[in-house]
């Protein structure tokens, strides 16, 4: 049995699956835990106004500097991190790998799935 009260997952609402579970091993929930969403830094698409959904957009020079400065503002704020969650697509993991620069912890594990990837948009894609 798994109980909810076990897990943390920053960016999943829903209890994980069982078999990602077994792979990630038990995240025992402190009481003084928080939990940190950050949506990726800007995309050309964005700036064009374009749905990217499943299509691997990488950051605009804006979205680097949004996310170096969103690393270097929670790291001003004291936050720290165990592990770090992000979706397959490259703006998501190029986003991280910032954030995590600016906090001086590129050492944390990252866990990538495409459960956390954006929508998929279909025909409006683009």
């Amino acid at each position: 049995n798994v109980s909810p009260e076990m897990y943390s997952s920053p960016c999943v609402t829903s209890m994980p699956s069982p078999s990602l579970v077994k792979q990630l091993g038990p995240t025992p929930i402190r009481r003084d835990s928080v939990i940190v969403i950050i949506r990726h830094g800007k995309t050309e698409h964005n700036k064009l106004g374009l749905f990217t959904g499943w299509e691997d957009a990488p950051l605009a020079k804006d979205g680097i500097v949004e996310a170096k400065e969103a690393g270097k503002l929670l790291k001003l704020h004291g936050f720290e991190f165990d592990v770090v969650y992000t979706s397959w697509l490259s703006r998501a993991i190029e986003t991280a790998w910032y954030v995590m620069d600016s906090m001086d912890a590129l050492w944390l594990p990252i866990i990538k799935t495409w459960r956390l990837n954006e929508r998929m948009y279909g025909k409006l894609t683009g």
